[in-house]
């Protein structure tokens, strides 16, 4: 309950302290780019915590009525990634497992970066049909792809 807690805090707090809507400011434009950069990742936490804050309060609300596996979120892994596929890993758990078991192992035997292509495509269908989302899971499968073609520790 206490990383719930603390995941509201944070989220809330950067919401009020450093509102994203500010990037659309024209003052804003005029800041130097290391404020803009650094203003812009700060303000960027509070879309992860409210993911957070969800999904901690719903393993909380999990453990207490005796579910073991109830963890959708790893924060630490998430927040410390040093390559894409730690981050994706450790982002919406339970989803990633559904969608190994029901996407990944069902495409036919190919290669490791076309199959995480097909289930990251999947993913972006299952979010709606904008472009944004293809381009996104688009973006993320070819990272993984670059990772595990340069040999990233995380991917072997």
């Amino acid at each position: 309950l206490a990383r719930t807690i603390a995941a509201v805090a944070i989220w809330r707090g950067v919401a009020v302290f450093l509102p994203f809507s500010a990037v659309y400011d024209p003052s804003f434009g005029k800041a130097t780019l290391l404020y803009r950069c650094v203003y812009a990742y700060l303000s960027c936490f509070q879309f992860r915590y409210r993911f957070y804050a969800c999904w901690l309060l719903m393993e909380a609300v999990g453990l207490l009525v005796g579910h073991e596996d109830a963890s959708n979120v790893q924060v630490l892994q998430c927040e410390l990634a040093i390559v894409p596929s730690q981050y994706v890993n450790a982002w919406n758990t339970s989803v990633q497992r559904f969608l190994v078991d029901y996407v990944y192992r069902r495409v036919p035997a190919c290669q490791r970066a076309a199959r995480q292509l097909c289930t990251f495509l999947f993913s972006a269908y299952w979010h709606g049909i904008h472009a944004g989302y293809y381009l996104f899971f688009g973006g993320i499968a070819a990272m993984i792809a670059m990772e595990q073609l340069v040999g990233a520790p995380a991917a072997r």
